[in-house]
C-alpha cells in the first residue's frame, strides 16, 4: 500500500488502495477508494464506495464506510460509520452510532443506536430510527465481540488447569467485551433524538425495543423537546409525546 496520494480527480472505474488519500476535485462512477485517511474537495458521485477511517468530503453521493465523516452535503447519498457530522442533507441513508446534521431537507433516513442530533429541518418524509440492529457496523462488532468472548472463556477453562495463564486478566477482558457488548445491545434505554428548532411539515420519529415493541411518531408542525424512551414496569412512554406501548 503506497503512503500519500494527492490527485486532482479519480477517474471512473479506478481502483485506488493508499494510507492517505486527498482528492481535489471530483470521484467518478464505478471508482473504489480505500485509505485511511481521506479527503474529497469535490463531489463524490453515485455507483462509488469508500472505505477509511477518517473521511472528510465536500459532497457525498456514493457508498462511504467508515469510523469517522465529516460530510458537507449529503446529496442522495449512503453512509455507514460510527459517528457522522453533515452541514447540508438533501437525501440519502446514514446508518450509525451518533449523527449531527445542521440542516435537513427531505428524503433521508437514518438509522443510529445512540444519538441524532439535528438543528433544523426544512421538509419532510425524513424518518430517524433508533435501532442498533439496522447499523451494519455495530451487528460485524457484535459478531466479533461474542466470538472474542468464546475464546477467552476456552482460555479460561485453561487457565484453571494450568499455571501459565493468568485466570483474573482473562476474567477482566470477558467483563470488558461484556461492557463493550452491553452498550450496543441496551442503547435504546439512554438514545435520544434532538431537534433543535420548530419542525413544519411531516417526518417520522421511530424507536425500535423489540420486534413486537417499536413506537412510531409522525411530526406536527411545532418546536419538540428531546425524543427519548421512558421505561414503565408494564409500558414504554416516548417524551416528549407521551405516545405509549404496552409491554
Amino acid at each position: 500500500m503506497s503512503q500519500t496520494q494527492n490527485l486532482t480527480e479519480v477517474a471512473q472505474a479506478t481502483e485506488l488502495i493508499c494510507e492517505d488519500v486527498h482528492v481535489f476535485g471530483d470521484v467518478y462512477e464505478k471508482s473504489i477508494i480505500d485509505a485511511h485517511h481521506l479527503i474529497v474537495e469535490g463531489t463524490v458521485h453515485s455507483n462509488t464506495s469508500q472505505f477509511s477511517k477518517y473521511a472528510k468530503i465536500h459532497e457525498h453521493k456514493g457508498t462511504l464506510r467508515c469510523h469517522e465523516a465529516t460530510i458537507s452535503i449529503l446529496n442522495g447519498g449512503e453512509v455507514h460509520a460510527s459517528s457522522v457530522t453533515i452541514e447540508k442533507c438533501l437525501g440519502g441513508e446514514i446508518f450509525a452510532q451518533d449523527v449531527t446534521i445542521d440542516t435537513l431537507f427531505s428524503d433521508l433516513t437514518i438509522y443510529a443506536s445512540r444519538s441524532i442530533k439535528i438543528n433544523s429541518v426544512n421538509g419532510s418524509n425524513n424518518s430517524f430510527h433508533i435501532n442498533y440492529q439496522k447499523v451494519p457496523i455495530l451487528v460485524s462488532k457484535l459478531e466479533l465481540i461474542d466470538e472474542d468472548i468464546e475464546e477467552l472463556h476456552f482460555l479460561l477453562n485453561k487457565a484453571k488447569h494450568s499455571n501459565t495463564l493468568t485466570q483474573k486478566e482473562i476474567e477482566d477482558e470477558i467483563e470488558k467485551l461484556q461492557i463493550q457488548k452491553k452498550e450496543i445491545t441496551h442503547s435504546i434505554y439512554t438514545a435520544k433524538i434532538s431537534i433543535k428548532n420548530e419542525i413544519k411539515e411531516k417526518n417520522f420519529i421511530c424507536f425500535y425495543f423489540d420486534e413486537k415493541n417499536t413506537i412510531t411518531y409522525t411530526t406536527n408542525t411545532m418546536q419538540y423537546q428531546d425524543f427519548y424512551l421512558e421505561f414503565k414496569k408494564n409500558h414504554i412512554i416516548l417524551h416528549p409525546t407521551q405516545t405509549t406501548i404496552s409491554l
